[in-house]
């Protein structure tokens, strides 16, 4: 998790519309509450994970924002993690970093087109972002214990 947002990638062809590449499917409905569900909580950064380019990737842009679909980019990581890479100089990856990936490959028994499978999906993306949360605060919790061992305490010696 890069900052104060989970980063939850989600492929278009297949996954957002129906596999009809080069051509533009038809929407899933439930996928694009489900898209916006979570965007409106303002804890994800959503990515539009697709291999479209030229046409056909404006094509896609054109169909996300005429369905008022909400996501932050679209094969672009975070900038939050851009920055987190520069300050370590590291070269930007050509992969996208995400935290959660959705995509038709992965899920192959997945029906993307069924309100009861995405309401699931949202109790498995919600359940994944807190455990990656909890583990970060773990992590920060042992980090500031470390730090505190190491601090002298000087009211003990007045």
């Amino acid at each position: 998790m890069i900052g104060e947002k989970f980063t939850l990638a989600i492929d278009f062809d297949g996954v957002i519309v129906s596999h009809l590449y080069p051509d533009v499917g038809k929407l899933h409905e439930p996928a694009k509450e489900f898209v916006n569900r979570l965007y409106d909580t303002g804890r994800f950064y959503i990515i539009i994970w697709s291999t479209r380019a030229g046409e056909d990737f404006d094509q896609m842009v054109e169909f996300l924002k005429a369905n008022s679909i909400k996501y932050d980019s679209i094969n672009e990581n975070n900038p939050l993690f851009i920055e987190a890479l520069n300050s370590k100089l590291v070269p930007e990856p050509r992969k996208i970093y995400y935290d959660m990936v959705i995509d038709d490959k992965a899920l192959p028994w997945f029906d993307f087109n069924d309100k009861v499978a995405w309401d699931l999906m949202y109790k498995i993306v919600l359940g994944q972002e807190y455990s990656v949360r909890l583990e970060k605060a773990k992590a920060d919790l042992r980090t500031n214990s470390k730090n505190d061992a190491g601090v002298e305490d000087k009211t003990s010696e007045q």
